[in-house]
């Protein structure tokens, strides 16, 4: 396969330290698979756990040099296990404003300490949306990329202090957004989707999430002896909730499902979530009700408007 030709511009122009900011649907996957292949022989991807084996499949796709060497490990892999994972030329962090994006975080710390320990030259920063509610998420992408931000000016350009009570509380300063945007084009390709002549076609991701301690019990304990019966039981619960028998109450598990339903309603501005459970929308509708975001929620009793 071929990558679109923007997708080879932001190859060639890309710096040994850089983001690929590209919106969903542009292609920085590929894009950066091929970045790596065409200047090292190894590299670390970190990414989502759900990602992984997505992150597998397109480098069998992408990857013509079949002597690279690629590691696909987890965030929470990654974090755990820093000191033990062997030096690599360069580390790729697919949807780096989470967990990356603040340098206060544990994850931040372990990559700035792998990144130092084993001189890594080469870094490679991947998100649709890099910017998030705070300015520091910036700071923190220019600081993981060895840019000497001073930590003090940039506090001064883009927040101010108010005082409440006997603390002093900075607020981010309003009308900076053109700034930040120029500062993220300094350190990295920007592409949205409507400035791509040549849209990539739509593109389906399976993400696959582990069962915690609760759900596995529940599921080991059904005993009801019709298979179907059995089989939407484990389906339900599979999501996190379980129908009332009219015995016992609706039953709702927090899951790592609920965590990433939210990280993808926080990164995008709209979204739809198609569940196959009265219960699982019941559900969401808890999860995401302070969200700050407008929800819409139609059920099959649902009147629509003629």
């Amino acid at each position: 396969m071929e990558l679109r030709p923007y997708q080879k511009k932001a190859v060639r122009v890309s710096k040994n330290m850089w983001g690929l900011w590209f919106r969903m649907r542009v292609g920085k996957t590929p894009t950066a698979i091929t970045r790596a292949t065409a200047r090292i022989t190894n590299a670390l991807i970190i990414c989502p756990k759900q990602l992984t084996e997505q992150w597998k499949r397109e480098i069998l796709i992408w990857n013509d040099k079949k002597e690279f060497d690629f590691e696909v490990i987890s965030r929470e892999t990654f974090r755990r296990d820093w000191k033990k994972i062997l030096p690599r030329e360069a580390i790729i962090i697919d949807e780096c404003h989470r967990g990356f994006g603040n340098y206060k975080t544990q994850l931040y710390k372990a990559g700035e300490n792998y990144i130092k320990k084993h001189n890594v030259k080469y870094l490679w920063l991947l998100s649709g949306t890099p910017f998030t509610s705070s300015s520091w998420s910036i700071y923190s992408y220019g600081r993981l990329m060895s840019r000497n931000w001073n930590w003090f000016d940039w506090k001064t350009a883009f927040f101010y202090n108010i005082k409440m009570g006997h603390r002093m509380i900075s607020m981010p300063k309003v009308g900076m957004d053109s700034r930040l945007q120029e500062i993220l084009r300094s350190i990295g390709t920007v592409i949205d989707l409507k400035d791509v002549a040549d849209i990539p076609d739509d593109e389906d991701i399976m993400e696959y999430f582990n069962l915690n301690t609760l759900q596995k019990g529940r599921i080991n304990g059904l005993l009801d002896v019709l298979p179907i019966v059995i089989y939407t039981h484990i389906h339900e619960l599979e999501s996190g909730v379980l129908k009332s028998d009219g015995y016992s109450e609706e039953l709702k598990i927090s899951c790592e499902k609920d965590t990433r339903i939210k990280e993808l309603v926080e990164d995008n501005e709209k979204i739809i979530i198609v569940s196959r459970y009265l219960a699982q929308i019941d559900k969401y509708e808890e999860l995401l009700k302070n969200c700050e975001k407008k929800i819409f929620i139609i059920r099959g009793r649902t009147k629509m408007p003629s």
